[in-house]
């Protein structure tokens, strides 16, 4: 009902929630705070921020007058949502976020592995690179996300090295 409410309000196309993470029995509680799981923290209303599915509403004209569909190129390695959410943008598409339209996750016992979540942010990186390239394919756009996905790279090194800090 919150995504609904904000859709019409805002008049947007697609509008999405934060997703909050419930963690195994036996998780340290400082593992939660090291901002892998982190819900997305914005105000309600029109947002420049792409919008995930995993909490989504996205108006049927959006499929039917923008012509848009997921590409199944990303399907495996994720992304599909970030590129669906970046071509609507592009094609005028409104966005909004509704932050109070929370929705819950559990998280499995498999990605609180420290192997899981440097593959996790090797992916996103590259994901974030793929998606601007189908979008932009030049060669500055590859440079600057090159360098985008370094930074993204780096910000989960620094969570890597609070969380081997602490497991030890």
């Amino acid at each position: 009902a919150s995504l609904l409410a904000v859709q019409q309000r805002f008049h947007a196309d697609l509008v999405g929630g934060p997703v909050r993470r419930i963690f195994p029995d036996g998780t340290p509680a400082w593992y939660a705070q090291l901002g892998f799981f982190e819900p997305r923290k914005e105000p309600e209303g029109p947002t420049r921020n792409n919008i995930d599915t995993g909490n989504a509403l996205i108006a049927v004209q959006v499929f039917t007058k923008l012509g848009l569909r997921f590409d199944s190129d990303f399907a495996l390695s994720g992304g599909e949502d970030l590129l669906f959410s970046m071509q609507a943008r592009r094609l005028g598409a409104r966005l909004a976020w509704a932050p109070q339209a929370q929705v819950a996750e559990h998280v499995s016992a498999n990605r609180l592995r420290l192997r899981w979540l440097l593959a996790r942010a090797y992916r996103g990186g590259c994901v974030t690179s793929l998606a601007d390239y189908r979008l932009y394919p030049c060669l500055l756009v590859c440079g600057r996300n090159l360098g985008k996905a370094t930074l993204y790279q780096l910000s989960y090194s620094r969570n890597l090295s609070t969380l081997s800090r602490k497991a030890l």
